[in-house]
C-alpha cells in the first residue's frame, strides 16, 4: 500500500522510551524535513519520571476510555503537574541486559534489576541527541485530519506560558505517531457500592498509579486488588508495615515470587456495604474495618486527543469506550483506514525499550517508502487473524506473554530486514538472537530469587 502524498513531516507524541526510539529510527532515516516530539512534561522519561507527588484517585470507577483525569496544575511551579505510576521503592523486573536499548547499555555497576532512578538517566542519556527534536510543556489537545488527503493538525498547551489558562498552538504534519504508552488512565472496577464507599470514605479506594509509600499504610488494614507484577509488588510491600493486608484475587499469583505468610489471598469484591463499613466477597466473607483498597487492576487505552476516532458507531474507530485494545490497527502499529496515523508501545507483556525500537524502525521505514505495507484488505484480514488468535477476550488481543512476545519481535525483524541497508546512518534495533531468547526466559527465575533472598534477609 503506498500513500497519497509523500511523507515529509511526522509528529510522535510523547517523549517516553518508546517516543524516543521511534525519533531516533525516524531521523535516521534522512527522509523528513521535520520529526517533531510532542512532550507534556518539562524532561524526557515518560513514566519513568518520578516526582514522588500523588493525590486522591479522582475517578472512582473508571471503566471509560472517554474520561478524562483532570490536568493538575501547580501555582508554585506554574506548569502542569504529571502522575507517574512509579513508586518510592519501585525497582525493574527485567534484568537490564534484556531490557537496553540496542547501542546504549546500563552501567556495569547497577544491579541487575536497577531501581527507577537509575532507569530514567539511561532514557535521559538515550535522549540527549534528540534534545533539539523535542517540545516539552506541550499537552497535545487534538490530533485531527480534516481533509482525507490533507495534513494532520496538532493542537497543543504549553502551560508554562501565560499560565494558567496556558497558550495554545497548532502544527501540521503529514504522518502521526502516538507513542503515549498506556499507563495513564486507571482501570477500576464499577463494583456494586464502590462509588458510594470512596464519596463516604474519601482516599479509601486508591489506584496504584497514586501508591507511592508503604508507609503509608502503617498500622492499617489494606486490601489490594489485583495479582500481576504491581499487585504483587505492593502487597508485598504493605506487609512491612500495615496491620492486615488481603489481596483480592481471581487466582494465583501471576508472579512466581508472589506468596508471603504475611498476605492472605481472598477471592474477589463483591459489593462495598459504606452503611456497615463492610467488604462483602465473592465466597460470602466479610472482611470489617478495611482502611485502603488499592487497585492493582492495570489501565485503560486512552487517546483524548483523538476524538473523532473514538466514536463507537463509526466502524472504523480506533479505540471504544472499552478502552481494552486498539481497533484497525495493522500488526498494533498502523492505523489501517489511514496508516499516515500510527501507534508504537501499544502490546503488553513485552520489553518494551528493543521493542519499541524495532516498531520504530518498521514505522520510519515505511513512511519512507523503504518497506511497503499490505493493501487495506489485505490488512484487515491480518486484524481478523490476530483477533481470533487472541480469543474473545478484548484485554487479550495486545497481551504478548513469553514467548509470544518473541515470536512478534522476530516478525517485524524479517519485516526490517526487507528494507536492506541503503542508508548511511541506518538504524538497526536489537537483533532478537536466541542468546536474548535464554535471558529472556530466564528473567522471571532471576527476579524470584532475589524477592525470596529479600524475603529471607527481613527486607520485604
Amino acid at each position: 500500500m503506498t500513500f497519497s502524498n509523500t511523507i515529509k513531516s511526522v509528529a510522535v507524541i510523547g517523549a517516553g522510551p518508546s517516543g524516543l526510539a521511534t525519533a531516533k529510527a525516524l531521523l535516521a532515516e534522512g527522509a523528513f524535513s521535520k520529526v517533531k516530539v510532542f512532550e507534556r512534561q518539562n524532561q524526557p522519561g515518560g513514566v519513568w519520571v518520578y516526582n514522588s507527588q500523588t493525590r486522591d484517585t479522582p475517578l472512582v470507577p473508571s471503566v471509560s476510555a472517554n474520561a478524562q483525569e483532570p490536568t493538575k496544575l501547580d501555582d508554585k511551579l506554574q506548569r502542569a503537574v504529571y502522575y507517574s505510576p512509579m513508586y518510592k521503592y519501585l525497582e525493574t523486573n527485567l534484568p537490564k541486559y534484556v531490557m537496553q536499548y540496542h547501542e546504549l547499555r546500563f552501567e556495569e555497576n547497577l544491579p541487575v534489576f536497577p531501581p527507577k532512578s537509575d532507569v530514567l538517566a539511561y532514557i535521559q542519556e538515550y535522549a540527549k541527541p534528540l534534545t533539539s527534536a523535542i517540545r516539552y510543556n506541550a499537552e497535545v489537545r487534538r490530533v485531527e485530519k480534516m481533509h482525507g488527503n490533507g495534513p494532520w493538525t496538532i493542537e497543543y498547551v504549553d502551560y508554562t506560558q501565560n499560565y494558567p489558562q496556558g497558550t495554545t498552538y497548532a502544527e501540521e504534519f503529514d504522518a502521526v505517531v502516538v507513542s503515549t504508552g498506556h499507563y495513564d488512565l486507571p482501570f477500576i472496577p464499577d463494583v456494586k457500592g464502590i462509588a458510594e464507599w470512596s464519596q463516604k470514605y474519601p482516599g479509601s479506594v486508591q489506584h496504584a498509579k497514586y501508591f507511592d509509600d508503604p508507609q503509608d499504610f502503617s498500622g492499617k488494614t489494606v486490601v489490594v486488588v489485583g495479582n500481576a507484577a504491581s499487585g504483587v509488588d505492593i502487597s508485598l510491600q504493605a506487609a512491612n508495615f500495615a496491620k492486615k493486608v488481603y489481596r483480592s484475587v481471581a487466582g494465583p499469583p501471576l508472579m512466581p515470587y508472589g506468596d508471603d505468610p504475611r498476605v492472605q489471598d481472598v477471592p474477589v469484591i463483591a459489593e462495598y456495604r459504606p452503611t456497615t463499613h463492610e467488604i462483602l466477597l465473592t465466597d460470602g466473607q466479610v472482611l470489617a474495618d478495611v482502611d485502603v483498597v488499592v487497585y492493582c487492576t492495570g489501565y485503560l487505552y486512552t487517546l483524548p486527543f483523538l476524538r473523532t476516532y473514538m466514536d463507537a458507531e463509526n466502524p472504523d474507530c480506533v479505540l471504544k469506550p472499552s478502552g481494552q485494545r486498539l481497533h484497525r490497527v495493522y500488526k498494533h502499529m498502523f492505523y489501517i483506514p489511514d496508516p499516515s496515523l500510527s501507534f508504537v508501545g501499544a502490546p503488553k507483556q513485552i520489553i518494551p525499550f528493543p521493542m519499541a525500537e524495532t516498531q520504530g524502525a518498521v514505522i520510519a521505514r515505511v513512511y519512507s517508502k523503504r518497506l511497503m505495507l499490505p493493501d487495506e484488505s489485505e490488512m484487515r484480514a491480518d486484524e481478523k487473524l490476530q483477533e481470533k488468535k487472541a480469543g474473545p477476550r478484548e484485554v487479550d488481543f495486545h497481551l504478548f506473554q513469553f514467548p509470544g512476545d518473541f515470536a512478534y519481535y522476530r516478525e517485524l525483524e524479517s519485516w526490517i530486514d526487507e528494507a536492506g541497508n541503503t542508508n548511511a546512518n541506518e538504524f538497526l534495533p536489537e537483533r532478537w538472537t536466541d542468546e536474548r531468547y535464554e535471558q529472556r526466559a530466564e528473567s522471571y527465575a532471576l527476579k524470584t530469587a532475589l524477592v525470596k533472598a529479600k524475603q529471607a534477609q527481613g527486607f520485604i
